[in-house]
């Protein structure tokens, strides 16, 4: 298991090497950054300041030395748009991403786990049809119409709920739902088709000859052992989650980092979007690692050697 991890991590360590060479390149193609900073005609002078402060007048290989350099300090260099460190913005904007992205999957997993559950029990009834059509319909819905059908609903018409901002329980409530609702109709297609495999295996039907109550063949035998596709893709959602929030903190008006992401991408601001990139994929290389070792944990029977 050691020697797996540190394969892993080396593996992991090349992979975000790659990203941060093609982001660092791709970040400065197209129109030179420094007139987003610059003032409405702006001379030779002040245009050379600016490149030099953000280090643009040096080649590409020494640019990109520097910028590795400072990025495993902790240091992204300063926002163009925002005029701050990048790293203290994104200190802000990471627990807000968080409380989104785990509200969000924990409703996800409480609807996707709950429906499979009840549509693997009821195969070939009404309650098997209901979660098919679910599982169908949340895939073809994009979130952000969710969100915007939501604002619709309980802003406009209803007046229950804010259109946006942060700071208390109902400002979450309509971004982690419609974030997780795209997300539910996954773990509902993903939880009835594994544990309808399980339920059908023979020391499933042994169980039940031993007189085991139904609730302890299925939850204790059964959906134990059909969780490891269920904590594979809860482990790569996590991850996607965040970009996928760019469009609902967009919306809402969240303060995450999502928004901070399209900020980068509108105001060209290449160092939040160098930033907001290599965060990503550290978090995907990461939660990859910690569902690999977490199967050995769940499934007694895979061994990595």
């Amino acid at each position: 298991m050691k020697r797996y991890i540190v394969r892993r991590l080396l593996f992991g360590i090349v992979v975000v090497w790659f990203v941060s060479v093609i982001i660092f390149t791709v970040s400065r193609i197209g129109p030179d950054p420094a007139l987003m900073i610059a003032s409405p005609g702006a001379d030779e002078a002040e245009m050379k300041a600016i490149h030099e402060r953000f280090g643009l007048d040096k080649p590409w290989p020494v640019q990109y030395y520097i910028f590795l350099k400072r990025a495993l300090q902790g240091d992204f260099g300063e926002s163009v748009y925002y005029g701050l460190p990048v790293s203290e913005i994104l200190v802000q904007r990471i627990p807000n991403s968080i409380l989104l992205v785990g509200a969000a999957q924990l409703i996800a997993l409480g609807i996707g786990v709950s429906a499979g559950l009840l549509g693997a029990r009821r195969r070939g009834q009404w309650l098997d049809n209901l979660v098919r059509w679910f599982s169908l319909t949340g895939l073809s819905m994009p979130n952000f119409w969710i969100a915007m059908l939501m604002i619709l609903v309980f802003s406009v018409t209803l007046k229950v709920l804010p259109t946006g901002g942060s700071g208390t329980f109902w400002h979450l409530l309509m971004p982690a739902f419609s974030l997780g609702w795209y997300f539910s109709a996954g773990y509902t297609r993903i939880t009835y088709s594994s544990l309808f495999q399980v339920l059908n295996s023979e020391y499933i039907k042994l169980a039940r000859v031993k007189g085991l109550s139904e609730f302890s063949v299925v939850a204790k035998h059964g959906l134990k052992n059909a969780l490891i596709p269920i904590v594979t893709l809860a482990g790569m959602n996590l991850v996607i989650m965040v970009s996928s929030a760019v469009a609902i903190e967009t919306v809402f008006s969240w303060p995450g980092v999502g928004l901070l992401m399209y900020h980068g991408a509108v105001y060209r601001d290449f160092n939040i979007a160098q930033g907001v990139v290599l965060l990503i994929s550290v978090s995907m290389v990461g939660v990859n690692l910690l569902v690999d070792i977490l199967y050995a944990y769940i499934d007694p029977r895979i061994r990595y050697q």
